[in-house]
């Protein structure tokens, strides 16, 4: 939603589906006053939260629910009936995750460098960022920049979509125009001014070899344009299976990347490791842990040590017949495979254990139930 707007009367927002966060930024003309924002949660009505981005002219609202709830946003003059005037851009909203088809990504780690016992160390299943089919952003919509701010050299989106943290990595998956996405972001930016607490910057040096995709990945963000950030490098080998990675960010910015195009029966192993052929600096600095995003949950927390690799492959959980789909044809044969807790679960029966604990019972079910589609879906 971008362009200017002379308001008699108040302008709403409607969501369908509801969100569960959303934020714009509002420029007022000059001498005008600012307009009043206010959500709602079904009948209850909030008021959002504002705060100054780049300046005395410019508001960033927003506004939060613990759940896909807000309903419609209503921006008015803040005296009634009076022509008011502002811009209004980049509006973002997050809603939870529908119903939807794999794939999904297995995140294990191996218990020592150079082990590759990821069979035995799954930590658990994470969730892929979905847009309604034909709707699918482009990566530059979710890992954007806000050119006249705070950040611009970092990442400037919401960072609850990826749960950001300052002095902290996080690497999750998004459906983007571009394909399925994989996106690293290196700490959290400062976005509001006084208010936020700002990062020291930070260094990371990674590397990352993929096995199995069915397309060639492409570099779609190389997050550092600031110029006093010469070091990064980001690129792939000849072959376009090893991909490396040199991050330095200054504070209060971030470091990352974003790699597009992920198909077919995939696997990526990634770590902190040296890369950038000096041994006299550590393949990390200013980050304290990491984890794997999912669009369902907190995600999964990660070992932060150099050289111990994460393994993420793609499944299509609760899906036997092979369609990436979650169809009547599955739920028949997750009825047979359900023997409750602790039961030993036949080969046929593993893409069932979602959570996954080595077994087949209603938690798996109620993941199961999210999952489905009906047949033909």
């Amino acid at each position: 939603m971008n362009g200017d707007v002379l308001a008699f009367r108040p302008i709403r927002i409607d969501f369908d589906p509801p969100v569960r966060y959303f934020r714009f930024s509002a420029a007022r003309s000059i001498g005008a006053e600012f307009p009043i924002v206010k959500f709602y949660v079904g009948a209850s009505e909030q008021q959002a939260t504002a705060t100054f981005c780049t300046g005395p002219s410019c508001r960033r609202y927003e506004g939060a629910s613990s759940s896909s709830s807000i309903t419609h946003v209503v921006v008015a003059s803040p005296n009634e009936g009076q022509p008011f005037g502002y811009t209004v851009s980049a509006l973002t909203a997050i809603r939870d995750p529908q119903p939807t088809a794999g794939p999904f990504i297995r995140v294990a780690q191996e218990s020592a460098p150079g082990l590759g016992d990821f069979d035995q160390r799954v930590l658990g299943i994470t969730r892929p960022w979905r847009a309604p089919r034909g709707w699918e952003p482009p990566i530059s919509d979710v890992y954007f920049y806000d050119n006249d701010g705070w950040n611009d050299v970092s990442y400037d989106g919401p960072p609850s979509l990826f749960g950001l943290e300052i002095d902290a990595s996080r690497i999750g998956f998004v459906e983007a125009r571009e394909g399925l996405s994989l996106v690293v972001i290196h700490d959290k930016p400062k976005q509001q001014c006084p208010l936020d607490l700002i990062n020291g910057g930070g260094h990371a040096e990674m590397r990352l070899i993929f096995d199995g995709v069915a397309s060639e990945l492409t570099i779609t963000i190389q997050d550092g344009s600031d110029p006093t950030e010469s070091y990064d490098e980001y690129e792939f080998d000849a072959q376009n299976r090893i991909f490396t990675a040199l991050s330095d960010w200054n504070s209060p910015n971030t470091d990352g990347f974003a790699l597009s195009g992920f198909a077919g029966d995939w696997t990526a192993l990634v770590s902190f490791t040296e890369a950038d052929r000096d041994p006299t600096t550590p393949p990390f600095s200013g980050l304290k842990s990491w984890a794997a995003s999912s669009s369902d949950g907190p995600g999964i927390p990660l070992t932060l040590q150099a050289d111990l690799r994460v393994q993420l492959k793609a499944i299509c959980l609760a899906d036997v017949n092979g369609n990436c789909r979650v169809d009547l044809a599955d739920l028949m044969s997750f009825a047979s495979c359900m023997h409750g807790p602790d039961a030993p679960i036949a080969e046929e029966c593993e893409p069932f254990d979602i959570d996954p604990d080595g077994d087949v019972d209603l938690r798996d079910f109620a993941k199961f139930e999210r999952s489905f589609s009906g047949s033909g879906r």
